[in-house]
């Protein structure tokens, strides 16, 4: 019987940057990550300069409290003419 799963299971960081401010946070689900990343930029929408990431992520259990592996799945930015929030093709691949 294993008592560790072969692999574990999904960790989604994200982060938002505007005007030397801001937000990040971690969770186990990306929908959930991306919808993070959607309200801190609409919550930043004053700063045109505002982007956000989503990184698929693993605990370094070996060296710390780290993260580790880590591979984007989308960076975002809030458009200025339509107010809209705006990722690129990295999105959810």
């Amino acid at each position: 019987m294993d008592r560790y799963p072969a692999s574990p299971a999904p960790i989604y960081a994200w982060d938002v940057e505007a005007a030397g401010t801001g937000w990040s946070g971690v969770t186990d689900n990306c929908d959930r990550a991306c919808r993070q990343v959607d309200e801190a930029l609409r919550a930043a929408d004053a700063c045109p300069s505002a982007h956000g990431t989503v990184r698929r992520v693993e605990l370094d259990i070996v060296g710390g409290p780290d993260y580790i592996g880590a591979r984007s799945i989308g960076r975002a930015r809030l458009d200025a003419d339509t107010g809209a929030v705006v990722w690129n093709d990295e999105t959810r691949a």
